[in-house]
């Protein structure tokens, strides 16, 4: 299956658990824990078949940090860069 579609899925399934992510009972940490456990497997599904080139590479990292952004709720109005969404999650990129 193409990335893209792949990546849609993901997409698909971080919007599914907007009452996870919008909750404030819930740690950013554990947060992130069910985003690796429940989201990257769907996005990542069968990609050892997958021929990758730069422009995928770029599109995972951008999931990537879609991802950690719609966690912490941040806008990529606020001009937050994507360093300072991994410092404050305390994580390195690691999906690809």
């Amino acid at each position: 299956m193409d990335i893209r579609k792949r990546l849609g899925m993901g997409k698909s399934a971080v919007q599914s658990l907007s009452n996870i992510r919008k909750s404030l009972d819930i740690t950013n940490t554990t947060k992130v824990r069910q985003m690796k456990s429940l989201v990257w497997p769907i996005a990542t599904y069968g990609c050892e078949g997958w021929t990758q080139k730069r422009a995928d590479d770029r599109r995972i990292e951008a999931f990537e940090t879609w991802c950690f952004r719609r966690l912490l709720r941040v806008s990529w109005t606020q001009q937050k860069t994507n360093k300072w969404i991994l410092e404050t999650l305390n994580e390195e990129k690691q999906l690809l």
